[in-house]
């Protein structure tokens, strides 16, 4: 099994999936390992915005509610060079670009899953598009499944690397964006009206308020490391030459939101100023993740990990599948790893990560 497992990780490293492309490729070849193992399979697809056709994947063995869902991702972050996707090992180490994030962890959870038979609940697979640049197939999924409508799971694993510690909570990101029109003309003139100079007093608003969340605990989460949401803010005039009074100011502001730590009062009162202000607001929210770390599905994987349940500053396709099911986030390899340059995961670590899920898959059976 340790030799299958490196040649599918290795399969589907080779297959390039970054988010901008098309991802049909790489849901081919879990659609025919799923076939050959008697899986349901339901696919779900959309354009995104570009016009680009996006595949996601249900596959389920079993006809009733509940049991365990893997959660998987099929793109990558861009390249570093074409070199990683050309897998090799050296040292131990399986390097190559999804490695670790999460080619890796989704084969080792996808051989051990179809390694199982006896199983007295419903096994589903889903493998959505998009997940590096804002889990839009994740979410698609959970508007448009049939099958996870149909029978829906209790609990899920995201199979993101964690050094196999079990995740109970991850912070989520809300990104917000506010933008202040003016009105273009030459600077000699007194004809223009500059959108910068009306974002200031937002601009100044904002650090005052990153000063308070920074300082302010009930703003804050104590199981997170940091405790605190990391607010922080780009701003754009879109290159607009000095000599021009500029038509456009641009401010994004992202924080990551986190349980009890007042997500809705920020958004308000963000929007709030810029409504007083005259600027414009939008925003994307993709919320933390809180399973119980007292229930018995996140005490099943701590016993199995023998690892105590942490949390994570990074978010996941989970935010989208905690309305449906109780995730955790538990796989092989190392955060530190994924988007790297040199990514790689440990093929030792990527085999007991296979052998973990199918402890937890046996173990799940007895509750």
């Amino acid at each position: 099994m340790r030799e299958k497992l490196i040649k599918l990780t290795k399969e589907l490293i080779n297959t390039n999936s970054v988010s901008s492309n098309s991802n049909k490729s790489i849901i081919e070849i879990f659609t025919r390992l799923f076939k050959i193992n008697n899986f349901d399979i339901e696919e779900i697809n959309y354009l995104d915005d570009n016009g680009e056709k996006k595949y996601n994947l249900v596959a389920r063995k079993g006809h009733k509610s509940g049991g365990l869902a893997f959660l998987i991702h099929s793109d990558t972050v861009p390249l570093a060079n074409n070199s990683q996707l050309n897998p090799y090992i050296e040292d131990g180490k399986l390097f190559g670009r999804g490695a670790c994030d999460m080619k890796g962890p989704a084969a080792a959870s996808i051989l051990a899953g179809i390694e199982e038979d006896n199983l007295n609940y419903s096994l589903t697979y889903i493998i959505t598009a998009d997940e590096e640049i804002g889990c839009f197939g994740a979410d698609f999924v959970v508007k448009n499944s049939k099958l996870l409508k149909e029978f829906p799971p209790k609990w899920g694993i995201a199979t993101e690397p964690t050094e196999l510690v079990p995740i109970y909570a991850h912070k989520g990101l809300c990104s917000i964006s506010v933008e202040a029109d003016g009105i273009a003309a030459h600077s000699s003139t007194s004809m223009g009206e500059s959108a910068n100079f009306k974002m200031i007093p937002f601009l100044y608003y904002i650090s005052k308020l990153k000063e308070k969340y920074k300082n302010d605990k009930s703003y804050q989460n104590m199981e997170f490391n940091p405790p605190t949401n990391t607010l922080n803010l780009t701003i754009s005039d879109l290159n607009c030459a000095p000599n021009v009074t500029p038509a456009k100011s641009i401010c994004k502001i992202c924080f990551r939101t986190m349980p009890q730590s007042k997500t809705d009062e920020i958004i308000t009162d963000i929007k709030n100023k810029a409504a007083e202000l005259g600027l414009s607001f939008s925003y994307l929210l993709l919320d933390s993740i809180h399973s119980d770390p007292e229930s018995i599905f996140v005490k099943t994987c701590k016993k199995l990990t023998n690892r105590e349940p942490s949390t994570v500053a990074y978010l996941t396709d989970a935010c989208h599948f905690s309305k449906i099911l109780t995730p955790i986030v538990l796989g092989p390899g190392s955060i530190k790893r994924a988007h790297t340059k040199g990514e790689y995961i440990e093929v030792d670590e990527l085999y007991t990560g296979y052998k973990l899920y199918r402890k937890i898959l046996r173990e799940l059976s007895r509750i």
